[in-house]
């Protein structure tokens, strides 16, 4: 029988869970919801994140985890490199949809970064921004 387990954040309560869940469920999908959180979540016996950045740079999570899977942690600590970067994407806007949004319209599709109300919409600082973020990762590729 599953332990009750309350619903907190953090990756500590998440290593819980992984450590009750899989002992019993092995197949039981253990998922964090911070983009930083893979390493600790997948090293814990988890098995990796849902999270928004996916959304902007789905190449490089694909890259991350098959890193880890084939044991490459030079690319690994690479790409979380680049993830720590991103993360500061969430602290552009008042809300992170509108801030994953703009990130994907800065890499070049071009979608509508409108949000509906009481959202606060996009300003054009705010986008600056954002290109800056995405310009800084795509120059920490190059070193």
């Amino acid at each position: 029988m599953l332990h009750k387990i309350n619903q907190k954040s953090g990756i500590s309560h998440t290593r819980k869970i992984i450590q009750k869940v899989k002992v019993e469920r092995p197949e039981f999908t253990v998922l964090s919801g911070f983009d930083e959180y893979y390493l600790v979540n997948r090293i814990s016996g988890g098995d990796g994140v849902l999270c928004g950045l996916i959304n902007i740079e789905p190449k490089l999570f694909a890259t991350l985890h098959k890193a880890f899977e084939n044991k490459d942690f030079l690319t690994v600590e690479k790409c979380a490199h680049q993830i720590s970067i991103l993360m500061k994407l969430y602290d552009t806007t008042d809300l992170f949809v509108t801030g994953i949004k703009a990130a994907v319209k800065a890499k070049g599709l071009n979608i509508s970064t409108y949000t509906k109300e009481p959202v606060i919409q996009l300003t054009e600082e705010q986008f600056d921004n954002i290109e800056n973020i995405i310009n800084e990762v795509n120059e920490s590729l190059l070193v």
